[in-house]
């Protein structure tokens, strides 16, 4: 199979090699990969983030995200079968083990999911890592509840988006803040108030917010504190350097990784199929461009999600 890999930590760019195809496991299914998702943490891995956390295994296949038909079923998995169509976020203990820049990739059944029957592979590429982002920061760690407030930053990226249409679901008020062009795309996914992050951020209401996305970096994120409560929550993703003496009284910052979630990214799949949650816009790219869209992601401050085509002309198809 063609696979990207990286041999050393900062290497400049990805080489796209020929490797052998897995073999599912006892518990494990092999994907046939149609479209994978672009995310910051693929190249953020590749230039080291995770040296002496967890391990890597060498030559690393970079990617977690992917949507694709089951190839084949390893030994006791029971809710799977070939050919059905599914999406992951399939991050594993080791970094560059079986990832998603690749034909195939093979992993535990239980982080997999039956994709949204009406998303087309390459828009269900581009939900597993940001929507578990979303829901594991306000479900799993806020407990956000209905009346509550929260305020997302960065809300048209992948997660803010996200996280705009949960809090809404979990009946929370979402104050968001984007760029003046993104301001009517953040609107139309439900928040309540829009900010302009680059003129009206004082327009912020003090003292009233439960929650805020850390989407940002620390520095970036205190503009943000005067509108927490007291004995409000920060979940950041990027740090928690000097928020709390920065914010009110009670102020409580939780740093979330996240992790793969089978069961989750099924109920997540269930919102979409209700209609209840949208799918991010999509840039399609070929698989042989994963460096191009590497140097894209780097750049940041894009709308929706960049996702590599693995199988052409499969990305706007809804079916294999």
């Amino acid at each position: 199979m063609k696979a990207y890999v990286y041999r050393e930590l900062g290497q400049e760019t990805l080489d796209l090699v020929d490797m052998e195809r897995p073999d599912p496991g006892a518990g494990e299914v092999l994907i046939r990969v149609y479209c994978v998702g672009v995310n910051p943490v693929d190249w953020k891995a590749k230039d080291g983030l995770f040296e002496g956390m967890i391990p890597y295994h060498f030559p690393a296949v970079p990617g977690w995200d992917a949507a694709g038909v089951i190839e084949a079923a390893g030994e006791g998995v029971a809710d799977f079968r070939p050919g059905d169509e599914v999406f992951v976020y399939g991050r594993l203990p080791t970094v560059g083990i079986n990832g998603t820049y690749a034909e195939y990739t093979c992993l535990p059944a239980d982080l997999v999911a039956r994709k949204p029957t009406a998303l087309s592979w390459a828009e269900a590429a581009g939900v597993p890592l940001v929507a578990l982002t979303a829901w594991q920061a306000l479900v799993d760690l806020a407990e956000v509840r209905d009346g509550q407030t929260v305020i997302v930053p960065a809300a048209a990226g992948g997660v803010g988006s996200f996280a705009v249409q949960i809090a809404r679901h979990l009946g929370a008020r979402v104050i968001a803040s984007c760029s003046k062009e993104n301001m009517d795309y953040v609107r139309s996914l439900g928040a309540d108030e829009v900010i302009d992050y680059r003129e009206g951020l004082e327009s912020l209401p003090q003292g009233e917010a439960d929650c805020l996305l850390g989407t940002l970096t620390p520095d970036r994120l205190v503009d943000y504190l005067g509108a927490m409560k007291p004995g409000a929550i920060v979940v950041t993703l990027a740090g928690d350097e000097g928020l709390v003496a920065a914010g009110p009284s009670g102020l409580r910052v939780e740093r979330l990784y996240v992790e793969s979630n089978g069961q989750q990214l099924a109920t997540i799949a269930g919102l979409i199929s209700e209609g209840r949650i949208v799918p991010l816009p999509v840039t399609v790219m070929p698989f042989e461009k994963a460096n191009e869209a590497l140097a894209i992601s780097r750049k940041g401050h894009g709308r929706g999600k960049l996702i590599l085509e693995v199988v052409p002309g499969t990305a706007d198809k809804t079916h294999a």
